[in-house]
């Protein structure tokens, strides 16, 4: 069983699934599409789209309760949000770019490290880089392949790794593993001469979320979001989408839990302190006081989705 709960993020709401009661509970619901998720020492980060009307960031304290929204201003078709280095980055894709965030003063400046202002690169996936610098994950979207760029601390593209699979699209990026998402999914292992190994693969899912995290008799676990695939606009339909649990060397699916009515999972968080997407624990205090709105059951197999 997974030691720590986990925050998911959905066109529905904001959650977070507690796998010791087998329920998600409801933490945040009706302000848009619901995608990246990330914290800093004292406050929890949750990029909410409203549509074509821009995106904001939404601030929660350390029991659940929203304290700030800080607006983007425009609509940028955020996707991961990533606490790093003391700014929070934000996806830009429709722009082709990152802001970088001043979530205390909402001061912004645009990371554009390509020779497009429009969505050419996808770029979607954050993760910490080496030195203080950043890994973005790239899209490149007709028909060229997929790729990782590393940024340095300033923004400047320090290296490139081909992913090589154009038919998919690189999203998410944990430590050595990248999924990517097409009409199959696949999450990849990546040597450090860029080098792939295919770990898990799923037919007829989207990837969106990709963590780490032990369970209770201190196994290492990885965890991937997925979704169904479907056009955009009935992604928001009441819904379930799925955790999937790998675990074992080499990787097998163990559990997979059905998050009940998110519409899509755009985004996964582990709560686990020794599992942290940016190396921070998360100040949520999950375990006392958490202001949560609504509790709903999942669904949970041990081979594979509850379709």
């Amino acid at each position: 069983m997974i030691r720590f709960p986990i925050l998911v993020a959905g066109p529905a709401y904001f959650g977070m699934f507690d796998p010791l009661s087998g329920r998600v509970g409801v933490l945040d619901a009706g302000a848009g599409d619901y995608y990246g998720i990330s914290w800093s020492e004292r406050e929890i980060f949750l990029l909410a789209r409203n549509g074509g009307r821009g995106e904001t960031i939404r601030v929660f304290d350390d029991l659940g309760r929203l304290t700030a929204n800080v607006e983007i201003g425009r609509h940028i078709d955020g996707h991961q949000i990533l606490f790093h280095e003391r700014s929070l980055f934000v996806t830009a894709t429709r722009e082709n770019a990152l802001i970088r965030l001043n979530p205390e003063t909402g001061a912004q400046s645009l990371w554009n490290w390509t020779e497009h202002s429009t969505d050419v690169n996808h770029i979607n996936g954050l993760a910490p880089g080496p030195d203080g610098g950043l890994l973005v994950s790239h899209d490149n979207r007709g028909g060229t392949a997929s790729e990782i760029v590393t940024l340095s601390a300033a923004g400047e593209v320090t290296d490139r790794i081909d992913l090589g699979f154009p038919e998919l699209g690189s999203h998410n990026i944990e430590g050595n593993h990248v999924t990517a998402s097409g009409q199959d999914s696949v999450l990849w292992q990546l040597a450090p001469d860029g080098t792939k190994t295919e770990v898990f693969r799923r037919s007829g899912e989207f990837f969106r979320g990709l963590g780490r995290c032990r369970t209770t008799n201190g196994q290492w676990s990885w965890l991937v979001g997925a979704s169904g695939v479907m056009p955009r606009e009935l992604r928001g339909l009441p819904q379930a989408g799925w955790i999937h649990q790998l675990s074992g060397n080499p990787l097998t699916l163990g559990n997979t839990v059905a998050i009940p009515e998110i519409g899509q999972i755009y985004e996964l968080r582990s709560l686990d302190p020794e599992c942290s997407h940016n190396g921070l624990p998360c100040p949520l205090k999950w375990d006392s006081g958490l202001e949560v709105t609504d509790w709903r059951p999942v669904a949970e197999t041990k081979t594979g989705s509850p379709r």
